[in-house]
């Protein structure tokens, strides 16, 4: 029922915005039509519109779910208050594990390279990718 309902408003609001661009497209001068910017706005415009309906539905959908979350949150203050804090508790104990092992993987990926590491290493190049040292070999 609710993927009709978004199907159904989604094509709605297509239809809605293709009638608003062919009324400004009737409005305009065959001369415009010519205009290759003037075109090519009106035609990324009506592709658009298609578009619109995946991002239309995803809002619908993201409202949805907002609902069922104040719902349930509601009903879990009244019912079991200390149900809702132990889930609180528990969901910033699992944000700052997965953060914590999240930024050790992190810098095991790109590992902090310290001034003189750095130095050492671009002196190094440097030395490498001199005349002097190509003449010596």
């Amino acid at each position: 029922m609710s993927s009709l309902l978004e199907s159904l408003l989604g094509d709605l609001f297509a239809n809605r915005l293709s009638v608003r661009l062919m009324q400004h497209a009737a409005t305009l001068d065959l001369a415009q039509f010519e205009d290759a910017e003037i075109y090519d706005h009106l035609e990324r415009a009506r592709r658009q519109t298609v578009g619109r309906i995946g991002l239309f539905t995803l809002i619908l959908g993201t409202a949805q779910d907002l609902i069922t979350l104040i719902a349930l949150a509601s009903v879990l203050l009244v019912q079991l208050p200390w149900l809702l804090l132990a889930t609180d508790r528990s969901g910033a104990a699992a944000f700052s594990g997965e953060a914590h092992f999240a930024s050790l993987g992190y810098s095991l990926l790109y590992p902090l390279r310290t001034p003189s590491a750095s130095h050492a290493s671009t002196s190094l190049a440097l030395q490498g990718a001199s005349n002097e040292s190509a003449k010596k070999v």
